[in-house]
């Protein structure tokens, strides 16, 4: 049996592992330089970032490259979970190059505004001028529908925009603070903030990133009415060689959706989003001779991501793909279709954990119930590691 020396060596020595691996996981520094919006990068980039670091995480991002062959960099100023999912849903409309669909589209949000001020609480003369910058953007799409090039131009400089840009996520900041104020099921997972005080300390703040709430609400407010699933892919230490995903609608078809032209994929590594691209690239892993060095070092890149070294994980659990959604009915214009999952499942381990559990009774799912506004707006409501390693990159494209 040893020592109590030999077990405080030990303990320190666990201690010193355990810092050493969340510091890893947080070494990632988003990108604060350069465009809000950056051109599509092979995704064997994040392989190669990731050459040197922890094993799990060399195995991970070795087999990004897999399924995703590109990714779409996202300034991480606090506002890229909501940019990326803004501009993928531009994006989206952009390929499917449907004008029927972009009309309907600007049909539905701008009657949206009715529940803005309505359920939201919000005065039109605050939102007004944001919500048109959407439209705006919307009817140049549909205006060169024709021209995949001249809509993805049209994008990216919107997106690079600082005033336009800062329009549009926060009138998607509004949306979902509109959908989480009608839907009484979100009250559980305020932190007892209530309904309206989680959307104005949380939502409503501007270079706030966006939170598990945050994601079902705009998913169900701007993707879910035009049948767009989105899937998170997780970059942590959890087991496994491939990175854990998570979709919203949880009971959504994402190979259908793919198919379709509309399923959204995103990265999340703590702190920051970026978008992921469908495709292939064949990554080789040749290992060596493997050492580590513990280096506990931690500098936030920004003020505001600071609060993030002591954030509760747990909670990411609940969001993405963890809400339950009934079929999509047919939108119509004059319609505000804002549907909302329901029944988050609380996750057992963090995101450096391992297993996740996620289990929720029926008895705690609560029912949907649907207000109309006017007969017009209805709503359903309800640590560095190191390590010597070498990498060998034979790519085919399969795009």
């Amino acid at each position: 049996m040893g020592t109590s020396d030999d077990l405080s060596h030990t303990a320190a020595a666990f201690a010193d592992d355990i810092a050493a691996q969340e510091a890893l996981a947080r070494d990632y520094q988003p990108e604060l330089q350069g465009p809000l919006v950056g051109d599509k990068i092979s995704s064997v980039a994040i392989t190669e970032a990731y050459a040197r670091a922890d094993p799990v995480y060399i195995e991970k991002t070795s087999a990004l490259p897999q399924t995703y062959s590109h990714y779409r960099p996202i300034q991480g100023d606090g506002n890229c979970g909501w940019r990326a999912i803004a501009f993928s849903y531009f994006e989206k409309l952009a390929e499917i190059q449907d004008q029927n669909l972009i009309q309907h589209e600007i049909l539905r949000l701008i009657s949206f505004n009715d529940a803005l001020e309505k359920i939201g609480g919000y005065d039109a003369m605050l939102f007004d001028d944001m919500a048109e910058q959407t439209i705006t953007l919307l009817k140049n799409l549909s205006a060169n529908i024709s021209s995949l090039s001249d809509s993805m131009a049209l994008i990216t400089a919107a997106f690079n925009d600082a005033d336009t840009q800062s329009a549009i996520m926060y009138h998607m900041r509004l949306l979902a603070a509109t959908t989480i104020k009608g839907n009484p099921e979100y009250e559980p997972f305020t932190g007892g903030l209530g309904l309206a005080g989680f959307c104005s300390q949380v939502i409503e703040l501007p270079n706030r990133e966006i939170d598990h709430l945050g994601i079902d609400a705009l998913a169900a407010a701007l993707l879910r009415p035009i049948n767009m699933v989105l899937q998170i892919v997780y970059l942590d230490r959890s087991k496994g060689t491939q990175p854990n995903t998570h979709q919203i609608p949880a009971d959504g078809d994402i190979k259908v959706a793919n198919e379709a032209g509309r399923a959204i994929y995103l990265l999340f590594r703590p702190e920051h989003y970026d978008i992921l691209y469908k495709g292939c690239i064949q990554v080789q892993i040749n290992k060596v001779d493997v050492s580590y060095h513990n280096d506990n070092k931690f500098e936030s890149a920004h003020n505001h991501l600071a609060s993030f070294a002591t954030f509760d994980f747990s909670q990411l659990a609940m969001i993405p793909g963890l809400s339950k959604f009934p079929s999509p009915a047919p939108s119509m214009p004059g319609k505000v279709p804002m549907s909302v999952g329901h029944g988050f499942m609380p996750m057992e381990t963090n995101a450096w954990g391992a297993d996740v559990g996620m289990s929720m009774a029926p008895s705690q799912k609560p029912p949907l119930v649907p207000v109309t506004l006017n007969g017009n707006a209805a709503v359903d409501a309800a640590a560095t590691r190191t390590s010597n390693v070498i990498i060998t990159i034979s790519i085919s494209d399969e795009l």
